[in-house]
Formats: C-alpha cells, structure tokens, sequence
C-alpha cells in the first residue's frame, strides 16, 4: 500500500470526525510516514509499521472525547427545511419514547454489567462476617459441646475462603472494567466511521 492509498482509506475511515479533526489526524500520519521514509525505510515498510487502518482508527476513538464525537454526529447536516422541522414535530410522539427507550436499555446494560461485580463483593463481605462472628462466638464460648466446634470448623472454613473470594470478585471488576472500555472504544470507532456530518 503507498502513502497515498493509506491516507485516503484513513481520511474515509474518519467519516465520523469533522473535516478539521481529519485533516489533523491525516497529516498527522503523512508526517509520520515521511519521518520514517527519511530515516531510511520504505513507504511499504513504514505503512506496515504504523500498523492497519482499523488499529490507526481504534487509536484515534481512544483519544477522542466521547462527548466530541457524539456533538460531531448530531450536528445537522445541512439546514432544516419547514417541512422537515413539521415532520420532526409530528413524528415526536413516535420517536422521543424510541430515544427514551433506547437511553434506558443502555443504562440498564451498563448497571447490569456492575450487579455481578457488587453481588460477588457482598457475598465476599457475607463470608468474612460470619467468619469473624464464628470466631466470636468460639472465643467466647457461648455455646458448648459439640456445636462450639462446628462454630471453630465453620469459622476457619469461612476464613479460608476470604481470600480466594476477593480475588474472584476482584478478577470479575477488571474484566467487568476491560469490557466497558471494549465497548466505549467499539462505540466511539462506530461514530468516527460514520457519515461524515460536514459534507
């Protein structure tokens, strides 16, 4: 691929961005082409370098705000017309619930994601109380006999559990965490592919 198939392919894929942000970002990667072309290597070498269109996209979503972009893509394309103004008024019965609608379910995703991770933490809270309350009881010597052992048994079973627990709910945040920023940086790359608002 040459310079030039690569910047055009980069400036299609940036459809999404404002027409400055993609001429900022193409230059961008024409000066870093050319930087590696005057320390001795290749067009082809320095375009594989960089890497593929979709990675060089998936690097610019992570660093463009999330806010920036969404402005970028409901940003009219051209004027409204009376007709299409009177269109938009007479559909809002129809599509402010679809929105509305729309706005809950991702919500509603993204506070599901975080059930599992603060079930897994209460579960790790419930076992360390019982295994300290256990304890207790055994320390004490509330009650005798054979179930003052149990309490003992149960107590260092309970304790042996703690930090396996932990680790667990801890693993299920960062995962929970990598998956939110997978799908943040999924949601963003599908914005700046998008048409492009400015033509």
């Amino acid at each position: 691929m040459t310079k030039n198939e690569f910047l055009n392919e980069l400036r299609r894929g940036l459809r999404g961005l404002s027409k400055d942000d993609i001429e900022e970002r193409v230059n961008f990667y024409s000066e870093m082409i050319d930087d590696m072309m005057e320390d001795g290597k290749t067009e082809e070498e320095a375009i594989r370098e960089i890497g593929s269109i979709d990675d060089v996209i998936r690097t610019i979503a992570s660093d463009v705000p999330l806010g920036k972009l969404v402005k970028e893509r409901i940003k009219p394309k051209r004027t409204l017309t009376p007709g299409i103004i009177v269109l938009i008024i007479l559909g809002f019965p129809l599509w402010l619930p679809l929105l509305i609608t729309a706005f809950v379910l991702i919500l509603v995703a993204c506070i599901l994601s975080w059930v599992f991770v603060i079930v897994a933490f209460s579960v790790w809270l419930s076992v360390v109380a019982f295994a300290i309350m256990s304890l207790g009881i055994y320390i004490k010597g509330i009650i005798g006999g054979d179930q003052l052992l149990m309490y003992l048994a149960m107590s260092l079973v309970s304790f042996g559990l703690i930090i396996p627990l932990f680790m667990g709910a801890l693993a299920l945040a960062k995962f929970n965490i990598k998956l939110n920023k997978k799908m943040l940086l999924s949601f963003k790359t599908m914005l700046i592919r998008g048409e492009n608002r400015n033509e």
